[in-house]
């Protein structure tokens, strides 16, 4: 029989427990909202997190892997830097008091084009409204986006889209379009661009 007494949490994580996160809560980052990520890196989106009073198992933030050159070494490395996720945006928008709601996304005309020997359909363009209640009126933002401009490659040695791009050319342009019409609505949402539109790049 094992008589060792298990060490308690606090100990085994003390950077964890002084932030007021408990076992359970640690264990679903962790293993679900950020899986296979270091502990420092989900530490920082935590302290992210607690610093604008958000909810982090909403995952309103992403761990994005980036080749960051050392200014030293004039190496490059990969970090891990937290990205700001279209739902923060969204959350912001909501806090602010005076969003009202947004239109269904437009698009543009199907286009075909060859991208390294294959064929690709994907719309033009969309074009993302969003509502602002301004005094007695309610104003509209809106921004328009085309694919060709923010779509990721699969690599920096093709022109070909990335799985995501693929799968969901729609979804992903209007993720962008979103994310443009929100930070036109309200600036003080912030300029840095959404882990949806610097994915793959």
């Amino acid at each position: 029989m094992n008589t060792q007494s298990t060490v308690p949490f606090e100990q085994q994580y003390p950077a964890v427990a002084q932030r007021g996160i408990d076992q359970s809560t640690w264990g679903a980052l962790q293993n679900s909202v950020f899986p296979g990520a270091r502990d420092e890196s989900i530490l920082m989106a935590v302290d992210y997190c607690l610093s604008r009073h958000l909810d982090i198992l909403l995952k309103p933030v992403h761990l994005v892997p980036m080749s960051v050159k050392d200014a030293t070494s004039g190496n490059s490395t990969w970090r891990d830097v937290v990205m700001p996720g279209i739902g923060l945006y969204r959350i912001q928008a909501d806090r602010s008091g005076t969003y009202a709601g947004a239109d269904e996304p437009e698009f543009g005309p199907v286009l075909a084009t060859d991208l390294d020997g294959n064929q690709y359909t994907f719309p033009e363009w969309c074009k993302y409204t969003v509502h602002k209640l301004i005094g007695d009126r309610i104003v509209a933002f809106s921004a328009k986006e085309y694919w060709l401009e923010n779509y990721a490659t699969a690599g920096r040695n093709t022109q070909a889209p990335n799985a995501m791009w693929k799968k969901r050319p729609y979804a992903q342009l209007a993720k962008c379009a979103e994310a443009q019409a929100l930070r036109k609505a309200w600036p003080d949402i912030g300029q840095a661009p959404t882990a949806e539109e610097m994915e793959g790049k």
